[in-house]
Order: C-alpha cells, then sequence, then structure tokens
C-alpha cells in the first residue's frame, strides 16, 4: 500500500510537471520562436527565457533580409517580442545583458506587413538605444545568436528608458609645438554613453597668444576612441611651455543631443 501511495504520488508529480510551462517549453521551445509568439514588452522590464529548444524559421530568414543592406546579420535560435510606444517622443534601451551566451539584438518596424520588407532600425549588438518617434508604430525586437552551432541557453531581455546623450572627453598632458611655432598638436581619448557623432573645437591660450583648431568623428556605443587635432595660432608667439586648453566639444546622440566644455593645462615640447 506505501509503494502504491509513492507511485500514485510520482506520478501526480510526473503529471504535474508535464502540464507546466517549463516542460512545455523544455519539450517544444520557447512560445515566442517567431513573430506569431511575440511577447509583449514595457518600460521597464526584464524577460529571461530559455532558448534551447528555439528552432530557425521563415521569421528569421526576413529579418536577416531586411538587415542585409544595414549591417548584415545571421539570426539563430532567436526569441521575439514587440514594443508599443505609449508616447512619440521616447528613448529605449534594449539590452541581452545577463544572457549565459553571446545574444545581439535587431529591432524592426513593419513586421506585420508580411507583403513589405521590415525596416531595420537596428542589426544587431547586445545593447542599443533607440528613439522612438511614432506613437502609432509597433516595434519588433528580436533576440538571437549569430552561431549556428550554438545550442541555446538562458537569454535575458531588458527594456529601460534610455540615459540622456553625453560624451566624455580627455586632453593628454603634453602637446607638441611645431618648429615654426604656428600650429599646436593635441591629442585625446572621447567615449560617448550611445552611438553618437560629435565635433570638437579646441581653443589654446598662452599669455596673449591663441591657437584654435577643429577636429569630429563618430563614435560606437561605449567604444573608447582617440581625437587629435592641429591648432593653428592665430595671434601673438606661443612658446615651450604651459598653455591652457579649452575643448568645446557637441553633437548628437541616438537619443538627443550633447553639449561639454573641458579646459586642461597642457606642456608643450618640440
Amino acid at each position: 500500500m506505501a509503494l502504491c501511495r509513492l507511485l500514485g504520488g510520482a506520478v501526480l508529480a510526473l503529471v504535474g510537471l508535464v502540464g507546466s510551462p517549463l516542460a512545455a517549453q523544455a519539450a517544444g521551445g520557447p512560445s515566442n520562436d517567431g513573430y506569431a509568439g511575440v511577447v509583449a514588452v514595457g518600460v521597464p522590464s526584464v524577460h529571461t527565457v530559455d532558448t534551447t529548444g528555439a528552432t530557425r524559421g521563415a521569421d528569421d530568414e526576413r529579418a536577416e533580409q531586411a538587415c542585409s543592406w544595414m549591417q548584415p546579420i545571421s539570426a539563430y535560435r532567436s526569441v521575439w517580442y514587440e514594443y508599443k510606444p505609449t508616447s512619440t517622443e521616447q528613448g529605449l534601451r534594449i539590452s541581452t545583458a545577463g544572457s549565459d551566451h553571446d545574444v545581439e539584438i535587431a529591432v524592426f518596424s513593419g513586421f506585420d506587413q508580411s507583403e513589405f520588407t521590415p525596416y531595420p532600425w537596428v542589426c544587431g549588438g547586445s545593447t542599443r538605444d533607440l528613439q522612438v518617434n511614432d506613437g502609432n508604430r509597433s516595434y519588433t525586437i528580436v533576440a538571437f545568436s549569430r552561431d549556428p552551432q550554438a545550442g541555446g541557453g538562458k537569454v535575458r531581455l531588458s527594456v529601460t528608458e534610455s540615459p540622456a546623450a553625453d560624451i566624455s572627453v580627455a586632453v593628454d598632458g603634453t602637446g607638441v609645438l611645431s618648429a615654426d611655432g604656428t600650429t599646436v598638436g593635441l591629442s585625446g581619448t572621447v567615449e560617448c554613453n550611445q552611438g553618437c557623432m560629435y565635433r570638437m573645437q579646441a581653443d589654446v591660450t598662452q599669455a596673449r597668444a591663441t591657437a584654435t583648431g577643429r577636429t569630429g568623428g563618430e563614435l560606437a556605443m561605449e567604444t573608447p576612441g582617440e581625437w587629435a587635432l592641429q591648432a593653428t595660432v592665430v595671434k601673438g608667439v606661443v612658446r615651450p611651455g604651459q598653455v591652457k586648453v579649452k575643448l568645446t566639444v557637441e553633437g548628437e546622440g541616438t537619443t538627443g543631443v550633447f553639449r561639454r566644455t573641458v579646459t586642461r593645462w597642457v606642456r608643450l615640447t618640440r
């Protein structure tokens, strides 16, 4: 009798497991393994899913085709989400940080219109910022692996408000004065907290002498870059020694514009 009760309990436990969402996912893959099963996301929100059973289908191929002219991707073990804006101007940060394998993101609009190629907003990368400017549009988010041999695993997708666009600038402590004293060479590093384009102006002063120069560039999110410029002497005579450098940096990130001023002392050598 005790054995029967034990076996009966085991059978009931097994039946309960088979009927659970976890067992269903393990047996047939995630429910959002394709556009038809998109999971709605809000801001902020975090979604975790096991992609071990995810399959490759026509939606993955359609996503690849849409991204082919922008930044080609290969989508395997994908899971699908959809965001409906609550306002017409909103910055989003979408990230797969916390996943247990390499997972990237693609974002599209118009994926529900089967007769059109979806418009790609983002193709690749594990953390991306997106500026939403149409409250009547839905955005399809695809989290995927590029590796066809990847066996899947835990995917963690977070959707939060994007931080305001900003830039940080560092100036090297030593600059170079040309042999004829007409130009001042300056350099340093620069980093944006999101993808950005920037313009930089350097104003150099030493006593009554002044020099000015400009540069600019484009940066990927949180990827430090180097800058260098030649400031032309426009007044007086600049000599080796200390100069005061004022950098004015402005530009535009994914979610807005920024402006920052940095002042440093730099020692000039020949």
